[in-house]
């Protein structure tokens, strides 16, 4: 019984000693940097060249390869992350992309070869003349092909458009005659019957057409037969034929009486065979006057929104008010034309006295409880009072006396 218990003991002791060992030599971390080195295609994630103990790692392979093997992993306390080596790796599918995806009009690629492995990338570049359309490189992709447009990158020739161009010119016909010339095309330069070409005959297409001057062409007269039919009511004056006006020479517009000229009064006949002004704008516009809203209450007979030329109308005012000014207005070329300087307004036509007779005055003249406005009133007191103001006023179209003041009143002695 006791040899039992000894080599109990002893078991217990060398089990406790064998796990204390395993402890001491267990590590703390998995080195995965031998995994880049021995399979450079393949993704390890997370990308740390250390792994604690226990922390999960997963696999996979760039675009064009396949894995083979676990797509995860663990690190183990003996430091490694179990994977069977010999079956472990990324395979190489056998992308490739072929040369003649890049084999476009006017394209220039470097390097040359059949064949371009996965990824590869390659260098491109038009001939002279022509605008590359895509980025100035292109890779191998997981698809078999190169990452451009399958159509030409290469845009067609350098062209020279004539709408943005020196020979887009008034009266110069070009030949052939289109918008858009290649590089290197050349159009022969002529003017429309009537004009005479300063300048050269010929231009050739480059960045833009090689011409050191823009060619004009300069004309000899105007034809400005049309302005004299363009409006009845304009009074055209010019001491030349109109259907060739010379150059520098104008024509004058006028208007009738009662109308009114809106535009250039005159055109002139330019070198370029145009004619200088707004003259295509002139028109004669029939005077009328509208409504003068600045007369306040005054009354105008005949009452409407708009007056012709020469039209007068008459001013008074209602109740008892009368008009102070012009008593009349006419519609003139300026618009309104008055009697006078002044505007007509409407005021009183007497002034209230009656409070004046309250307090004890009397009035010279003597007036009936109202005096017409400008009437000069004298007051004095009556029963040997003395009058508290002035005693000199005169009646203001406004209804008030101007010199005697409202607080004015008469004192006994």
């Amino acid at each position: 019984m006791g040899n039992c218990i000894f080599w109990i003991a002893v078991s217990l002791i060398f089990a406790l000693s064998i796990n204390n060992i395993n402890q001491v030599c267990a590590t703390r971390f998995c080195d995965t940097t031998w995994i880049s080195k021995t399979h450079p295609n393949m993704i390890v994630t997370p990308s740390v060249s250390k792994l604690s103990y226990g922390e999960e790692v997963f696999f996979s392979c760039k675009p064009g390869y396949l894995l083979h093997g676990p797509n995860r992993s663990e690190c183990m306390s003996n430091g490694r992350i179990p994977v069977n080596t010999m079956t472990f790796y990324c395979e190489d599918l056998g992308i490739h992309c072929e040369h003649r995806q890049l084999d476009q009009p006017h394209l220039t690629v470097s390097p040359i070869k059949d064949i371009y492995r996965y990824n590869e990338e390659v260098s491109l570049r038009c001939d002279e003349g022509y605008i590359l359309r895509v980025p100035s490189s292109a890779r191998c992709t997981e698809d078999f092909v190169f990452d451009i447009p399958s159509t030409s990158v290469c845009e067609a020739e350098v062209r020279c458009h004539k709408s943005d161009s020196k020979i887009n010119v008034l009266h110069l016909v070009v030949t052939p005659s289109k918008d858009e010339y290649r590089y290197n095309e050349t159009v022969s330069l002529e003017c429309e019957e009537g004009y005479t070409l300063q300048g050269p005959s010929t231009a050739t297409c480059q960045q833009e057409f090689n011409i050191l001057s823009p060619p004009s062409c300069i004309a000899t007269y105007c034809d400005a037969s049309w302005i004299y039919q363009q409006s009845h009511d304009i009074v055209y004056s010019s001491n030349s034929d109109p259907s060739k006006l010379k150059v520098g020479e104008s024509i004058n517009f006028s208007c009738r009486r009662g109308h009114r000229l809106r535009g250039a009064r005159s055109v002139k006949c330019l070198p370029s065979g145009e004619l200088e002004g707004d003259g295509l704008l002139s028109y004669c516009e029939q005077i009328r006057c509208s409504r003068n809203t600045e007369l306040g209450d005054i009354i105008a007979t005949p009452d409407k929104n708009f007056y012709d030329f020469n039209e007068t109308i008459h001013f008074q005012c209602a109740g008892d008010k009368t008009v102070y000014g012009p008593t009349s207005a006419r519609c003139s070329e300026q618009g309104w034309e008055y009697e006078g300087s002044s505007m007509p307004v409407c005021a009183n036509r007497y002034c209230d006295v009656t409070w004046l007779h309250r307090q004890g005055m009397y009035l010279t003249p003597n007036v009936d409880g109202k005096a017409p406005v400008g009437t000069r009133l004298q007051a004095n007191c009556l029963q040997n009072k003395r009058l508290r103001c002035g005693k000199s006023a005169v009646c203001m179209p406004n209804g008030r006396l101007n010199g005697i003041e409202h607080m004015c009143f008469c004192e006994g002695e």
